[in-house]
């Protein structure tokens, strides 16, 4: 499963930290912070699989997945995800800046924490 879905555990794993975020009460402020640099961290080494798992020999789209989503009378419309050279380094700095950030908002953010949290990983996940 890793392998097949490993493209869409690295775009949506944000979505874990952002229901766990939801669960956390909001007054444990250090615990919320730390938690987000945590779960960043983790998302960045997870997003190193694709880079070391990514074969630069082929001119083609990689970790590439599509599933039907639905369809009607007139379309049909389908999940469809992959990769290719430049977009891995897009992906990979993306998760790399994620950490980078919430380290460097440490002390200045005090007020809506948990909302400021929740926001900067589902930015993450729209990005990706």
């Amino acid at each position: 499963m890793l392998n097949t879905h490993l493209l869409s555990i690295v775009t949506f794993l944000p979505l874990v930290a952002v229901l766990v975020l939801a669960l956390l009460p909001g007054r444990q402020e250090k615990v919320l912070k730390q938690f987000s640099i945590g779960f960043a961290l983790i998302h960045f080494l997870v997003s190193l699989i694709l880079v070391f798992r990514f074969d630069s020999s082929v001119y083609k789209i990689q970790f590439e997945e599509v599933m039907p989503w639905f369809s009607t009378h007139f379309a049909s419309v389908n999940y469809h995800i992959g990769l290719d050279g430049i977009n891995l380094w897009i992906v990979l700095l993306t998760t790399f800046l994620g950490p980078i950030i919430f380290l460097s908002v440490y002390s200045s953010i005090t007020k809506k924490v948990k909302s400021f949290l929740i926001n900067m990983f589902l930015l993450e996940v729209g990005i990706l």
